[in-house]
C-alpha cells in the first residue's frame, strides 16, 4: 500500500517499505511519479505551465499537505537529474524482466526549445 492508506497499517507485522527496499537493492532514487506525454503533444506554454505548477507546489508544500505528511514530502526530490533518470531506467528494466512491461520504453525528455533533448532513458 502507498499514500494515505499506508499510514494506517502500522500495526501490521508483515509489511515492507517499497522505497527502502528499492534503495537497498538499487542504491538509486525511487521515482514516485513523472509527467508523461507523447512526443509533440505538449506546447511550450503547456510545458511551462506544468513546470510552474510543480514549482508552486513545492514552494507551498506546507499549505498543501497535512502536518504528518509534510515531513514525508519534504524529503522528496522534485527535479530529474542523472541519478533519478538511472532509477527510472532501472525500474523499466526490472518491470520488463519480471514480465510487467512487454518492452522497455524509449523515454525522451521534452525540452523548452526547438532542439530535441539528447537526454534519454535507454534500455541498457
Amino acid at each position: 500500500m502507498v499514500g494515505d492508506t499506508a499510514w494506517g497499517i502500522k500495526e501490521k507485522k508483515n509489511r515492507i517499505d517499497l522505497v527502502d527496499e528499492w534503495s537497498d537493492i538499487t542504491e538509486l532514487p525511487y521515482v514516485h511519479g513523472i509527467w508523461a506525454a507523447r512526443d509533440g503533444n505538449l506546447t511550450i506554454a503547456e510545458m511551462n505551465s506544468i513546470i510552474e505548477s510543480a514549482r508552486q507546489g513545492v514552494k507551498h508544500l506546507e499549505h498543501l499537505t497535512s502536518e504528518i505528511n509534510r515531513s514525508f514530502f519534504e524529503h522528496f526530490q522534485y527535479d530529474l537529474d542523472d541519478k533519478t533518470l538511472s532509477g527510472l531506467s532501472e525500474f523499466f528494466h526490472m518491470a520488463y524482466c519480471h514480465g510487467i512491461l512487454k518492452d522497455i520504453p524509449d523515454v525522451k525528455l521534452h525540452t523548452l526549445n526547438e532542439t530535441p533533448s539528447p537526454s534519454t532513458i535507454s534500455p541498457n
